[in-house]
């Protein structure tokens, strides 16, 4: 609220002012942030309320508006600019030098099983029953690690997600003992000690083995 500005229309000495839009007038440079609001003031928030530092800190605050429109319950939040529509229709060309859209394929996933087209979609962290067999979207790769007979129940073998001088936060490691394990002399030449513990555990669902203080351990999350 701006005293010179605003106070032929409203009085909110100390707070903050709502304008309405100005299509004519207003005034918006996005590269440099700056803006300027012509319209008309209708209304005020609650005077001495901060409430642009609260609501970028809590996401939202509820606030109290005055004047032309008014109400006790308003909420204000924080807004994400819209990304717009996506593009299913093309795809630009990766090869070098190539500056040309081409058509995308759409995936279209069936279940194999039933009678209907088009009837199925799968998320990529769901398991596929094993009577689809090697048809789409199933591919001999995945098909061939199932055991035969599982209905693709099974824990798979371990696969390696990330090397080197990383680990998960502390706050994934299971509660008490089960979050540690140190190697003795024995254990630090086997190969699978940190898998096999895992694997033992139905709360693991994940493993880190690795060596601190030249001490080998298992880390269990």
């Amino acid at each position: 609220y701006s005293d010179s500005r605003d106070s032929s229309q409203i009085s909110c000495v100390g707070g903050w002012v709502i304008k309405q839009v100005n299509q004519q007038a207003d005034f918006q440079d996005e590269e440099v942030g700056y803006v300027e609001l012509h319209g008309d003031a209708i209304s005020c928030l609650d005077k001495g309320l901060n409430f642009v530092d609260t609501v970028f800190t809590d996401g939202q605050k509820k606030v109290s508006v005055t004047g032309t429109v008014s109400s006790s319950g308003a909420m204000a939040s924080v807004g994400a600019m819209p990304c717009g529509p996506p593009n299913v229709t093309y795809s630009k060309s990766e090869d070098e030098g190539e500056d040309e859209e081409r058509p995308v394929e759409p995936i279209v996933l069936d279940d194999p099983t039933t009678t209907p087209p088009d009837d199925h979609w799968l998320h990529p962290c769901e398991c596929f029953p094993e009577s689809w067999g090697e048809n789409k979207p199933v591919i001999s790769e995945s098909l061939s690690v199932v055991p035969a007979g599982s209905k693709n129940q099974f824990l798979p073998a371990r696969f390696e997600i990330i090397n080197g001088e990383f680990f998960c936060e502390q706050e994934g490691l299971l509660p008490g003992s089960q979050g540690m394990h140190l190697m003795d002399d024995g254990e630090a030449n086997e190969k699978s000690v940190c898998e096999t513990a895992c694997r033992e555990n139905p709360d693991c669902k994940f493993f880190w083995e690795g060596e601190i203080m030249s001490t080998k351990q298992c880390r269990f999350y």
